[in-house]
């Protein structure tokens, strides 16, 4: 997988979390939803300029991820993965992705909600955190097998 490419997809993401709400912004009523449950239903409401706090968040994170990915032996991770710079590069990459792909998701269901006049999401939030779990854990899973590998050649050694 090519960095530029995940790189420009990631920032791509950014783009339109901050894009989509501008463009929306005249439309949307002075109060929104802004905090929505586990099960998608609004639990919070306030001010419509706090859509662009999310926007801010997601920069935020954006360069925290994107300084963390050229300076990867900054992570408290074990050893073994360190050395394997260009994996957890990849991870990181991967990572922001995800991460970028969730903010644009919640960044377009917060327009979406008041739009429709509707207080609830169109997509079980609950699933959505389950699948950001499910790509952390995957990806750990494939950076943990540089260890076994290791492991197999350092048993063969000995």
């Amino acid at each position: 997988m090519k960095t530029n490419f995940v790189n420009f997809l990631s920032l791509s993401l950014l783009i339109f979390i901050w894009v989509y709400p501008a463009i929306h912004f005249s439309k949307l009523p002075e109060i929104i939803p802004t905090h929505f449950d586990g099960s998608g239903k609004a639990d919070g409401f306030g001010s419509k300029s706090l859509i662009f706090l999310e926007c801010g968040i997601a920069t935020a994170l954006f360069v925290f991820l994107m300084f963390l990915q050229r300076n990867p032996k900054l992570i408290n991770l074990p050893d073994y993965m360190k050395k394997n710079t260009e994996s957890l590069k990849m991870f990181l990459q991967i990572f922001t992705v995800i991460v970028m792909s969730i903010f644009a998701f919640i960044s377009y269901q917060n327009v979406q909600a008041p739009l429709q006049k509707k207080d609830e999401l169109s997509f079980p939030a609950g699933l959505l955190i389950g699948l950001l779990y499910l790509g952390i854990i995957g990806l750990l899973i494939f950076l943990g097998n540089g260890r076994k590998e290791k492991t197999a050649i350092e048993t063969k050694d000995n």
